[in-house]
């Protein structure tokens, strides 16, 4: 897998990962090890560029999820409420250019419900 990575000036910065090739078991854990070192140089938003992404195993879902837990924020201390809310979709990991197939995917494992989708980095940039 090659990741690109770029930095863009949305209202504020945002990291953009152009990710090219199949996301799956044998290089998942690439994806969230620059995630990660990504984060520890500061990177707080990201939009992950699919485009060039054939396809996507759920051991790339797991990656998403990992760099989901790893851009959100820590929910605000002393509301005890048990009270479940709908989720949200993350204001940190946006993603951007998947093939209808991936989308299919995605919307299949319920990532739809956590995670924006535009059908480009541009329009994923913009909504920061």
């Amino acid at each position: 897998m090659n990741i690109k990575i770029t930095q863009e000036q949305a209202r504020l910065p945002v990291t953009v990962f152009h990710v090219e090739d199949r996301v799956n078991l044998g290089n998942a854990e690439e994806l969230m090890k620059a995630a990660q070192q990504a984060y520890d140089q500061g990177t707080r938003d990201l939009v992950i560029d699919l485009g060039e992404v054939p396809s996507i195993t759920s051991a790339g879902l797991r990656a998403l999820l990992f760099i989901l837990k790893l851009l959100q924020t820590e929910a605000a201390s002393g509301s005890q409420t048990q009270e479940v809310s709908p989720p949200q979709k993350s204001a940190h990991l946006k993603l951007a250019n998947p093939s209808d197939q991936i989308r299919m995917v995605l919307k299949t494992a319920g990532f739809e419900r956590y995670l924006a989708i535009y059908d480009s980095t541009e329009e994923a940039l913009a909504s920061y």
